[in-house]
Parts: C-alpha cells; sequence; structure tokens
C-alpha cells in the first residue's frame, strides 16, 4: 500500500478472531482489508514444526490436511494457544471432530502426586479445588484478596488434618493464582492430535491473499466527522520503516489485551472521548502470565504411568528439591543463577503429554513464567526433566529430552 487506499472494513490483527472475522466478510463480499504486525498469521495459535525446528509456511486449503500430520514423522507442536473446550456446541471443537482429530482420555485419569512421589486422592484434590471456587467467589463479592491465604488455611482445617498434607495444597492452590487462567482440573478441556495448525490454515484457505497484509502494522487511527470515515496511518515491511495510510468505515481491533494496554492512548490520541469511554474499561481487564516448556524425546517416554493422562505436580517442603554438586556445576557453567533455578523448579505445576508420547508440556505461572524466559532452552530442558525424576519413578536422569522449546 504506496499510497491512500480505501475499504469497507479494516480488520486489524490476524490472530484466530481477526481470520474468523476476514472468514465472515469474505463469505459476504464485504471489501475489507486484515493487517497483521507479525510476519506470520495465528497470534497466540503458533505452530512448529518441532522435528525441523521451524516453522513451514505452507498454506493446506483442505481442512483435512490434518491427516497429512499424522503420517509424517516429524512432530507439531503448538507453542501458544493448544485447548480446545469440551463442548460439541463449540465451533473449534466442532471443527477438530470432524477431522477426527480430537484427544480422549480414555479409561485414564489426572494423577496429582506430591514430591514425595505420593499419589493423592483425586476426589480429595476435587474437594480441595471446590473450596478454592468458593473462597474466590467470596473474594469477588467484597472486592480484595487480602485474606487470601487465610481463607485457605480456615477452609482446607475443616477436612484436611495432616498439617504438611494442608499446606502443600495451600501451595500448589498459591501457584494456580500465579497462573491466572487455571479454572479447572476436570475433563472441560481437549487437544488436537495434529496441533492447532489445521484451523489457521483453514481460516486463511478462505481469505483472498491479496486482503492481507503482513508486517503491517497500525500506529494511529483517527476519525473524520465530515466524511464520516476513519484514517489509520501504518507501518510496514520487515523493519517497519515504510509508512502509508488506509481509510475505511469500520475497524475491527482484535490484537492482543497486552498490546492494546499499552498502545491505545497512543494509536487512538486524537479520539479523546473515544478514549474516555473505553481507557478504564482496558485498564480494569486484567491476566496473568503463564508459559511452558516443551520437551521433546527422541523415543516414546516410558516413565509416563499408564493409567495418567495429565499430572499436577505438588511440591511438599518436606521434601524439597535440591540441587546436587553435578546440578549446581552445570548451573554455573551456564550462568544461571540456582536460586532462580530453584524457584522456577518449585513452581512448575502441572505436565501434560502428547498423544504420541514423545512430547511433555511443562506449566509455570507468575515470576518463574518472567524468569524461565530468560534461560537458556538447554537449562530449562534439563531443570525439567530432573524435576519429574523427583516425581515419578522410573525417570532416567540420563534420558533426556533431545530438544527443548
Amino acid at each position: 500500500m504506496s499510497k491512500s487506499d480505501h475499504v469497507k472494513v479494516l480488520i486489524v490483527g490476524a490472530g484466530i478472531a481477526g481470520l474468523a472475522a476476514a472468514k465472515t466478510l469474505a463469505a459476504h463480499n464485504i471489501d475489507f482489508m486484515l493487517v497483521e504486525a507479525q510476519n506470520y498469521v495465528g497470534g497466540r495459535v503458533y505452530t512448529v514444526e518441532a522435528g525441523k525446528h521451524e516453522q513451514l509456511f505452507i498454506v493446506y486449503k483442505d481442512i483435512f490436511s490434518c491427516l497429512l500430520h499424522l503420517i509424517v514423522p516429524d512432530i507439531f507442536v503448538d507453542l501458544g494457544a493448544q485447548y480446545i473446550l469440551n463442548d460439541s456446541s463449540d465451533i473449534v471443537f466442532q471443527f477438530f471432530d470432524k477431522l477426527k482429530s480430537l484427544t480422549d482420555k480414555k479409561d485414564k485419569v489426572d494423577f496429582f502426586l506430591t514430591s514425595k512421589r505420593e499419589r493423592i486422592d483425586a476426589k480429595l484434590v476435587q474437594r480441595v479445588w471446590n473450596s478454592r471456587l468458593e473462597v474466590l467467589a467470596e473474594i469477588n463479592e467484597t472486592g480484595t484478596e487480602n485474606s487470601l491465604l487465610e481463607r485457605y488455611i480456615q477452609r482446607l482445617s475443616s477436612f484436611v488434618d495432616d498439617d504438611a498434607l494442608r499446606s502443600t495444597f495451600i501451595d500448589w492452590l498459591l501457584k494456580v493464582v500465579d497462573a491466572g487462567g487455571w479454572s479447572s482440573i476436570s475433563d472441560d478441556w481437549r487437544q488436537s492430535k495434529c496441533s492447532f495448525r489445521p484451523l489457521t490454515n483453514h481460516l486463511l484457505s478462505t481469505i483472498p491473499n491479496n486482503q492481507i497484509r503482513l508486517n503491517t502494522e497500525v500506529t494511529k487511527v483517527k476519525y473524520s466527522p465530515g466524511s464520516h470515515m476513519l484514517t489509520a496511518e501504518l507501518n510496514h515491511g520487515s523493519d517497519k520503516t515504510a509508512t502509508s495510510s488506509i481509510t475505511c468505515d469500520h475497524v475491527i481491533w482484535t490484537t492482543s489485551l497486552g498490546y492494546l494496554k499499552k498502545n491505545f492512548s497512543s494509536i487512538f490520541a486524537s479520539e479523546s472521548d473515544l478514549i474516555d469511554q473505553k481507557q478504564q474499561a482496558i485498564t480494569n481487564l486484567s491476566f496473568c502470565t503463564t508459559n511452558k516448556v516443551i520437551l521433546i524425546y527422541e523415543n516414546t517416554i516410558d516413565f509416563w504411568p499408564a493409567n495418567a493422562a495429565d499430572i499436577y505436580l505438588l511440591h511438599d517442603r518436606n521434601a524439597p528439591i535440591k540441587f546436587n554438586d553435578e546440578q549446581l556445576e552445570f548451573l554455573a557453567t551456564h550462568n544461571v543463577d540456582s536460586k532462580v533455578a530453584q524457584l522456577i523448579l518449585n513452581t512448575l505445576f502441572y505436565v501434560a503429554p502428547s498423544h504420541e508420547y514423545r512430547v511433555l508440556t511443562c506449566w509455570f505461572g507468575g515470576r518463574a513464567a518472567l524468569l524461565a524466559e530468560n534461560i537458556s532452552e538447554i537449562v530449562l530442558g534439563r531443570l525439567c526433566h530432573d524435576t519429574l525424576w523427583q516425581y515419578l519413578a522410573g525417570v532416567d536422569k540420563n534420558k533426556r529430552p533431545v530438544h527443548t522449546i
């Protein structure tokens, strides 16, 4: 776009929401342009081919391309979103159900393990979880979290007699708070055996190529009362140095909340009324940080319990995870503070396998999630694998993952 153009609708952000909006407009022959600041579509739905450790830029025109993924040896990994609501009325569920690619736990159940390698009864955990939901409901009514710890202690003391186990539960619940959106420990979620890529590719296949602009960032949006049109200023190109503008009748904004929080006032600087109307709502919306470390093994892992679906890790203070001399030397070699590494290990709270049991996804929340971003994949892979050894019998410390993301 080297000159000023006009479209009926400008869609900002090519994540799933933006792609879905473009698909709908294209189906109704409504003129639009979809712009995305990154060099790929999908937003937080971001799939890589881990076997080759590179992103593929193949656009499949058939939603059943999922079947191709199932027969090739390379592993597709979702670096971003990976869960699908287990609800037959959900459109994403319907899409992957049609592909027959939804995972099924069948006769497997989630395990809840302590660092003592003790398994906790799932019914007791569910009761603890229900208490958490009740406490959060009370806090929402009062508008304060100052008494969160005290409320947990009071509620759990009524049915968890063992002091050590109660402390373990409370520590775990606080980790879940740090993880923010972790809202369920039941079977509310499924995964796709062939990743989220078929969904992204399907949406992309419905949008004309000439109506998508990658590497294009919207820097300003201004409304012209006389023409009743909006003008969007754009930076584009790989280095974002080229500039242009486009006018439109409507804007559909689908970027992330974090980006909107950071840039809303500057993008709509000339629209004081809009800022007054929306700024407080945007400011008050919140989210927590959750990160995952993906372990890829050369062969099918043999240490995962046969009847285990996913595993929740509950750190027991009486069985702390301690580094031996070899591990401390390894951390020092890679310039990693052992205290930081210790915090990350203690905060790992959930591990989920892929359907072929060659990939494990380790989840962190809160401060540890941010700290993990500054540590190399080699170190994170070893730390996570060694932590699994602490919780699971049969883990061979020497059979570490061949790749970590």
